[in-house]
């Protein structure tokens, strides 16, 4: 019988070889890399949300930045934070963490439980325009640009993950010197990679704004807490995200990694919704 253990979020910075080598390494699902003292955000919820401004850490967890609410009527449980659907979701506003600077890479880890997938379900988003969502039945993973003026969706698809199962899903987006790449994994098995010449365009003033499980307008970017259960909603996917079930205790992380080889991305206004 494994021990119990606290569900955690977690956001960190990390040289981009050495995060890259753990993702390939981790393999099996439920074993997310392991915690850093650099980490930007890891928080078990052992601390309080306060309305819509802050969340106050408790013991060892890590804020470097703003974790918070959304609209306000989020609900704090024993295994992290209950979403409804509409405008729901948590927020983290990095300090230093800027993907606008073009200068890094991230990571983003989360283990979640959905009883729904609401068209435009977002699970995993940064910078307004990095997404892992579901759209016309399909869980799609990708990012927008606007290189040229025209915005232009680089993606791939794959089956939903089954409702009521926990699941852990990790994003690694970086540069390569002939452009972004982009891994995804679920449950531990690496998704077709996603490959493309331009890089994410950044929506202004969202540099700093990464998240998971929330609202899908293409404009908003609310950030995520690990820890996340969402109930029934008509926008917001529903369900919890969670530590893994390995026996020695891992943490769902949202990660950045720094590379300063990478070019700069392209800052532009928010992408108008979809419709």
């Amino acid at each position: 019988m494994r021990p119990p253990h606290t569900p955690r979020l977690n956001l960190r910075t990390a040289l981009v070889g050495l995060l890259a080598s753990a993702l390939a390494a981790g393999g099996a699902a439920g074993e997310p890399a392991q915690a850093s003292p650099t980490d930007a955000l890891d928080v078990s919820f052992g601390g309080s949300l306060v309305g819509t401004t802050q969340y106050t850490t408790q013991g060892d967890e890590a804020q470097r930045g703003t974790l918070h609410r959304v609209s306000g009527t989020e609900q704090q449980v024993p295994t992290g934070v209950s979403l409804t659907g509409g405008t729901q979701g948590l927020r983290f506003d990095a300090s230093s963490l800027d993907l606008e600077s073009g200068n890094q890479s991230f990571v983003m880890e989360t283990r979640y439980t959905a009883t729904a997938t609401p068209e435009m379900a977002t699970y995993l988003s940064a910078g307004g325009n990095v997404f892992v969502r579901a759209q016309n039945g399909r869980l799609r993973y990708g990012y927008s640009s606007n290189a040229t003026g025209v915005w232009v969706d680089t993606f791939k698809e794959a089956t939903l993950p089954e409702l009521n199962v926990e699941h852990a899903l990790s994003l690694h987006y970086r540069w390569a010197e002939s452009g972004v790449m982009m891994d995804v994994s679920l449950d531990g098995e690496a998704l077709p990679p996603v490959t493309g010449a331009s890089p994410a365009t950044v929506s202004t003033g969202l540099g700093k704004r990464s998240g998971s499980a929330m609202r899908s307008t293409p404009t908003e970017v609310p950030v995520v807490s690990s820890p996340l259960s969402t109930r029934s909603g008509s926008t917001a996917p529903t369900g919890s995200a969670r530590t893994s079930s390995c026996s020695r205790p891992r943490s769902p992380r949202i990660s950045s990694t720094l590379d300063s080889t990478a070019p700069p991305l392209t800052a532009a206004t928010p992408r108008p919704p979809r419709r």
